[in-house]
């Protein structure tokens, strides 16, 4: 598996000592020699103490999911390379993967049917990170307002009319990308999804031990987080699956 060597974007959580022996960039290269030579064990200590410092990256989280994975590690592959996937949505390396990671676990589950144009909207939300999806929104209203600008002080009809035609199509392409940036913050934030780190478990009918089984998962599955009550967790799962499991079994994304 392809390893990063750089930093994107490093972004610190919190402020830790002011005083650091090593930077992140060296400790993330420090972190990368050890893998490079083969030494998985250490590489992931090393990730994983940047992450502890505070720090959060795609390339970060993706070079941590390729330690685990050489370590037969699959969930632990999977949470990262998904932790990793929602900071650069459209990157193919985590992409391609994730789905490799995906091919080592037991459960497959065929997803509920959906419309065309939910699953192109779907991919668009996903496309970019929230946060471009609103620049985006903002360059475009900034642009529609210099096109009525030039609007106003254009002497001729051809012109008029094509500045016009920009501040419209400006206009509406605000309002659709503030849409999309609205909606794709939701699903980054109030939408929940998890990994199964038990090596088997029963999903409930209830939040309760003694309720009805309805069926068993196994480590490495992805399901969404759809409730909790008192230690349990009300799970989702791509066929559309509802029960509950113990809280302690998953690992949120």
């Amino acid at each position: 598996m392809k390893l990063k060597f750089y930093i994107l974007a490093f972004c610190m959580l919190f402020m830790t000592n002011a005083a650091f022996s090593q930077t992140p960039e060296e400790s993330f290269e420090k972190a990368n020699n050890f893998y490079i030579a083969g030494n998985y064990e250490q590489a992931i200590e090393a990730y994983r103490a940047i992450i502890d410092d505070g720090y959060q990256s795609a390339e970060l989280f993706y070079n941590l999911g390729n330690s685990y994975f050489r370590m037969e590690k699959i969930p632990s592959a999977i949470l990262y390379f998904e932790r990793a996937a929602r900071l650069a949505p459209s990157d193919s390396d985590i992409e391609f993967n994730l789905k490799i990671a995906n091919l080592r676990i037991v459960d497959k589950f065929e997803t509920v049917p959906k419309l065309f144009i939910i699953e192109w909207y779907e991919s668009v939300l996903g496309f970019l990170y929230s946060g471009v999806w609103g620049w985006v929104s903002v360059i475009l209203l900034w642009a529609s307002f210099l096109s009525l600008a030039l609007f106003m002080i254009s002497g001729t009809t051809s012109r008029k009319k094509f500045l016009f035609l920009l501040v419209v199509l400006g206009f509406i392409g605000t309002v659709l990308t503030s849409i999309i940036a609205y909606n794709a913050y939701y699903n980054e934030t109030s939408r929940e999804f998890a990994i199964i780190f038990s090596t088997s478990i029963y999903v409930k009918s209830a939040p309760d031990e003694s309720s009805v089984d309805l069926l068993i998962l196994h480590e490495g599955t992805k399901v969404e987080i759809t409730d909790k009550l008192e230690g349990w967790s009300e799970i989702l799962l791509e066929n559309g699956n509802k029960g509950w499991v113990p809280a302690s079994v998953l690992e949120v994304i």
